[in-house]
């Protein structure tokens, strides 16, 4: 997954000699980039892919390989996904683009928390019901004032990238 290192420059889809040079890393040290839809050889007669990073490889997995469909998986983290056409840069870093998709980019949008959350409101509010009711309840539920839980579990990256749960 070159585009998760930070390394790559996504409008060029190759190793940005300029990180490379600040991180004083040599360039030949880099693997060689490949489209994901480029095979790299074949094992058994199956065919090998490099396809990116966990959650790239899920939107690719699952179909969000164009414009007219957008992903979401939640986990113990919870994921958006949707292509884009160019890379688009969020100066606070809560959207990250990847080159999961040929000629084309991933956007997604990431939060760290989301099935410890759930499990976690689950336990400590309901008795540890199961998701199904908790998605009910949640359907049914009223707008509160109250703040009830803040899952600041392991930092967060969407919206606001802080380890600190009082940015």
């Amino acid at each position: 997954d070159a585009s998760g290192t930070g390394c790559l420059d996504l409008n060029s889809r190759d190793w940005s000699d300029e990180i490379l040079l600040a991180l004083d890393v040599k360039k030949s040290i880099c693997p060689e980039i490949v489209e994901p839809n480029q095979s790299i050889g074949s094992w058994c007669g199956v065919p090998l892919f490099l396809a990116g990073g966990d959650q790239g490889a899920n939107g690719v997995g699952t179909g969000v390989v164009d414009s007219t469909s957008i992903g979401l998986a939640l986990g113990s983290s919870g994921v958006t996904c949707a292509v884009l056409d160019k890379p688009r840069f969020h100066e606070l870093g809560t959207l990250n683009c990847f080159c999961n998709v040929p000629g084309g980019y991933h956007a997604m949008a990431v939060t760290q928390n989301c099935g410890t959350a759930l499990s976690a409101a689950s336990q400590s509010y309901f008795g540890g019901i199961s998701a199904d009711k908790l998605s009910e309840l949640a359907e049914s539920a009223c707008a509160s004032s109250e703040l009830l839980f803040a899952p600041w579990f392991s930092g967060e990256r969407c919206p606001i990238r802080s380890s600190n749960p009082n940015p």
